[in-house]
C-alpha cells in the first residue's frame, strides 16, 4: 500500500492557481460558476479502541474526506480522521478551505458543510426569492452533487477496503489502504477514458 502511494501520488492532484484553476471553473455547472467540483465525506467502520469516538451507528469509525471534479476524479483526500464527527468539523480541519481560498473557488456540497466557507449549499428562499428559480437551483445542485455519492459507491465496489469493517489496529494503514484506493481509483479512471 505504501508503495502504491508513493508511486501513484501524482494521481491526485489539487489544481494550481492561474491556468487550472480558471479551466475548471464553471465545468460544474453554469449555475455555479465558481464551483470546481464536490465534497463529502464517508466513513469506515474500525474495532472500537480506548478513546475512540463512537455513535455511528454505536460502531467506531475512521472518516474520510475527499473532493471530486466534474468529471469524477479525486483532486483531494483527507483519510483517517477520527471517530464520529460532522462534515463541518472535518472540513474546519483539512487544508481544504484553504486550498479553495487560494484557488478563489468554490465546491459544491451538502447540507453537513452548512456555514462553511467556499462551499455553495443549495439556496434558500432569502438567496433566492423567486420559487421557480430556487426549484432549479436545488435541481441543478442535487443532480450534480450526487456525483460524489456515485464516486463513493464505485470506490467501496472496487476496493472493498474502504467499505468493510477494518479488523486492524493500524489506524495509519487504514488511512494508507484508503488513499491508495483513491490513486488506484483514479488511475483506472485515466487508463479507460
Amino acid at each position: 500500500m505504501y508503495a502504491i502511494c508513493d508511486g501513484l501520488s501524482y494521481e491526485i492532484h489539487w489544481p494550481l492557481p492561474g491556468a487550472e484553476i480558471i479551466a475548471m471553473k464553471g465545468t460544474v455547472s453554469a449555475m455555479f460558476p465558481s464551483a470546481i467540483g464536490y465534497i463529502d465525506c464517508t466513513h469506515t467502520p474500525s474495532p472500537r479502541q480506548p478513546g475512540d469516538f463512537s455513535g455511528h451507528h454505536r460502531q467506531s469509525e475512521r472518516g474520510h474526506q475527499v473532493v471530486c471534479d466534474p468529471l469524477g476524479f479525486v483532486l483531494h483526500v483527507t483519510a483517517g480522521l477520527a471517530g464520529s464527527r460532522h462534515d463541518s468539523y472535518r472540513y474546519r480541519r483539512s487544508e481544504v478551505p484553504r486550498l479553495l481560498e487560494i484557488a478563489d473557488a468554490e465546491v459544491l456540497g451538502d447540507d453537513g458543510y452548512k456555514g462553511m466557507p467556499r462551499v455553495r449549499l443549495k439556496a434558500t428562499p432569502g438567496q433566492i426569492p423567486d420559487a421557480a428559480q430556487r426549484e432549479a437551483q436545488h435541481t441543478e445542485h442535487t443532480a450534480k452533487r450526487s456525483r460524489i455519492e456515485q464516486f463513493f459507491s464505485v470506490l467501496k465496489q472496487w476496493f472493498t477496503v474502504a467499505s468493510i469493517k477494518w479488523q486492524r489496529t493500524d489506524r495509519e494503514f487504514l488511512a494508507t489502504c484508503f488513499v491508495a484506493s483513491c490513486l488506484l481509483y483514479n488511475r483506472r479512471k485515466r487508463l479507460n477514458a
